[in-house]
């Protein structure tokens, strides 16, 4: 380290004695001043400068970039739904039941009740009880009717989701044999000595009892099973019994689609104190899956029948789609099936049969499609079908006994075309309907004895405010063709037409008590509906309400 400065102090100290040397060696001149040095530039011409800017590149270059895709995992808590409140209109007050009672002209007395509530959270239960007698007798001798009918069903709903429902009901109904009236010969020869025991009753007790799920289920799975009883006898000691077990399954798929599966076993013995028991059972299976799409739907089923160890294949499959959503839609479908002609739906549609027939079943294939929508507030349906019927059940006078009506069982094609609408404008509930069929007879010459082919209705609803109260006043017409049978002499003819206006009002003085007016048959038309049993003419029923 004392090398390093020794070294550096030797070496300054040369360098300064060699500079003093070289000043010495410089000779000595003198410098003389003219003038101070005065720098000027000359005037110039100014030279403007105006630039511009370059031109813009307007050309479009295609870039591409490359995003990875990546899953992002982002935890948020689910937000809280708030309905809005909005005000709806205001239900009108409900009650648990309701009697009417009150009769008419010509000598009719009418009652008609209805009560159902909660005997607890669980259990409820239904009421009903109808009662309508009538007696024309002073225009057409022995022409009166009587009918009951009384009810009562309930329903438990337990804690894990099944339900319980049963029923119970008594049906009695009276029907006289009026038609000895038709005309004076006949009044002669048959009139009977005692008109008021010349009569029909029918007298059915009804139960039934059904398990099926009150709630929804976890899977979507819907299920149900039930039995049916019913026994019926009329004043000729016809007897008929009925038994009837239904099991259905239907599960949904994605809360849009459902497979549902069927099984019925449908059994019926009928029988007269002079004649051998017949039984009619038939046994149901039909299979379905619906597939509901955005703007479309489709079923697919069959429903497959034995009955009298023979099995039939019908189809049960519908296709729907909307062309304009809500306005129009259309649909096409198929079905199939056995109509079961008992002695006790034979009797719900002519009360006047024979007692000793023959009970069957009506085998139909039916083909449809239509329309359906709302167009402006009204709603409407139009459909047309084509029906291949095998044993359709008709209805001949007997001239052996003028007053009664047998069974016969022909085959026919069927052309039918329905139409219906329904509109609410304002105050008023307007609704219409009408059908249409044609009857090709199918290996024979004969007609559908007794059975319409033209049918049609009308009604117009009128609803106001009157007093705090509602006033309802509603009009209806009711038309049908006069319907084909065979005379005396067994020549085919044509009945009289229907052609039925009727009225009816109902108001309430107070939220508990009212009352109502009916008047049928404005036109008094003596239409008759059975061969010599003409309809009641003009006939009226009035009286109270009460509602609680």
């Amino acid at each position: 380290m004392n090398f390093l400065k020794y070294s550096f102090w030797c070496i300054l100290f040369l360098f300064a004695a060699n500079v003093v040397q070289a000043q010495e060696d410089l000779e000595s001149e003198e410098v003389e001043i003219i003038r101070d040095f005065d720098a000027r530039l000359i005037e110039t011409e100014k030279i403007n400068v105006h630039p511009t800017l370059p031109n813009l590149d307007t050309t479009t270059t295609r870039q591409r970039y490359d995003v990875p895709s990546r899953n992002l995992s982002i935890e948020y808590p689910p937000p809280r739904i708030r309905p809005l409140a909005i005000r709806g209109n205001r239900l009108p007050p409900s009650y648990k039941g309701y009697l009417k009672a009150g009769g008419g002209i010509p000598n009719s007395i009418y009652g008609e009740g209805r009560y159902n509530t909660f005997v607890n959270k669980n259990f409820n239960l239904g009421l009903r009880g109808d009662y309508h007698y009538g007696d024309n007798g002073r225009s057409i001798e022995n022409q009166k009717f009587a009918n009951l009918d009384l009810g009562a069903e309930g329903t438990y709903y337990t804690k894990r989701g099944p339900a319980v429902k049963a029923s119970l009901g008594y049906i009695n109904d009276v029907f006289h044999y009026y038609g000895y009236n038709a005309d004076s010969v006949t009044l002669a020869l048959n009139r009977p000595e005692d008109p008021d025991n010349y009569k029909q009753t029918y007298s059915i007790f009804d139960a039934g009892v059904k398990v099926f799920n009150g709630t929804r289920t976890t899977g979507d799975f819907n299920y149900s099973a039930g039995i049916d009883f019913y026994g019926m006898g009329d004043r000729d000691i016809t007897n008929e019994t009925g038994f009837d077990l239904k099991i259905m399954g239907e599960k949904w798929i994605q809360g849009l689609h459902s497979l549902s599966v069927g099984l019925e076993t449908d059994f019926t013995n009928y029988s007269t104190t002079s004649d051998s028991t017949q039984k009619l059972n038939n046994f149901y299976l039909t299979p379905a899956f619906t597939y509901h799409g955005q703007s479309f739907r489709v079923k697919a089923g069959a429903n497959i029948v034995s009955s009298d160890d023979q099995f039939s294949f019908f189809p049960d499959a519908e296709i729907a789609a909307n062309v304009v959503p809500s306005v129009v839609s259309i649909f096409v479908g198929a079905s199939g099936g056995l109509n079961k002609n008992s002695f006790r739906n034979l009797a719900e549609y002519n009360p006047y049969i024979v007692s000793r027939l023959r009970i069957g079943n009506t085998k139909y294939w039916k083909y449809y499609g239509g329309a359906q929508g709302n167009v402006r507030g009204i709603g409407y349906r139009a459909e047309a079908g084509y029906k291949v019927t095998e044993d359709l059940a008709v209805f001949n006078w007997d001239r052996t006994n003028v007053d009664r009506f047998t069974v016969d069982y022909l085959d026919f094609n069927i052309f039918n075309i329905k139409v219906s609408a329904e509109a609410t404008i304002d105050d008023f509930k307007v609704s219409g309907a009408l059908g249409q069929s044609i009857f090709n007879p199918v290996d024979h010459d004969e007609r559908p004895w007794h059975l319409p082919s033209f049918e049609a209705n009308a009604s117009v609803q009128y609803s106001m405010q009157l007093r705090k109260e509602l006033l309802q006043v509603k009009a209806e017409l009711f038309m049908e063709n006069g319907v084909p049978y065979r005379d005396e002499e067994g020549l085919a003819q044509n009945l009289n037409g229907l052609f039925d206006i009727s009225m009816g009002a109902e108001y309430f003085f107070s939220k508990n008590f009212g009352a109502f007016l009916q008047v049928n048959n404005i036109a008094n038309n003596r239409r008759q509906r059975w061969y010599r049993y003409p309809t009641f003419g003009l006939n009226a029923l009035g009286g109270i309400n009460l509602r609680f």
